[in-house]
């Protein structure tokens, strides 16, 4: 068995999100349905999901596989992924490395504009805020999520009780034109 890291950046605007759903358009849906072309048996890890039109610059992927993926496969793969996905990298890793126990960290991005710009070609990938925003007062706001947390989640029987450690190192707010 190989393993490989891939890398890929997607535009989630026509996606239901990442994980795969039955009879609508994901991110996990259609890499699977081109990996299914290529490659027989195979098994594909992810770092995380997405919800529905959320856009990703990376998310790491590992596919566990007995063929040997090259340059040729990873350059069909991403033309059959078509305009919305693509392929940033790939390299082989040792079996061990899977692209969600393995992540050491996470950074998120979240975009928003306030009603004095109006710029068209961010609308798909910015929250559109209809007031203006106070930079200072986000800034300061935003210094109560550092430090670490306890995210507990479970079932209304608890039965099923998960509890994560998270830490927040950095949260920063700026603006850009």
């Amino acid at each position: 068995m190989q393993n490989y890291k891939v890398s890929i950046a997607y535009d989630g605007s026509s996606f239901y999100g990442f994980q795969k759903q039955r009879s609508r358009p994901t991110v996990q849906g259609k890499i699977e349905e081109v990996l299914d072309l290529l490659i027989k048996d195979y098994e594909l890890n992810y770092s995380g999901r997405t919800d529905a039109g959320v856009h990703a610059k990376e998310q790491v992927l590992n596919i566990l596989t007995d063929i040997k993926i090259t340059e040729k496969s990873i350059s069909s793969i991403d033309k059959l992924l078509g305009n919305s996905i693509s392929v940033n990298s790939f390299n082989q890793i040792s079996n061990d490395f899977h692209a969600r126990y393995s992540a050491k960290e996470r950074t998120y991005v979240y975009s928003t504009m306030d009603n004095q710009n109006k710029l068209p070609y961010l609308l798909n990938s910015t929250h559109q805020h209809n007031s203006s925003l106070d930079l200072e007062k986000l800034n300061e706001i935003s210094q109560l999520f550092l430090g670490k947390f306890l995210k507990v989640y479970g079932k209304k029987t608890l039965i099923f009780l998960h509890i994560q450690l998270l830490e927040i190192h950095s949260l920063e707010i700026w603006w850009e034109i």
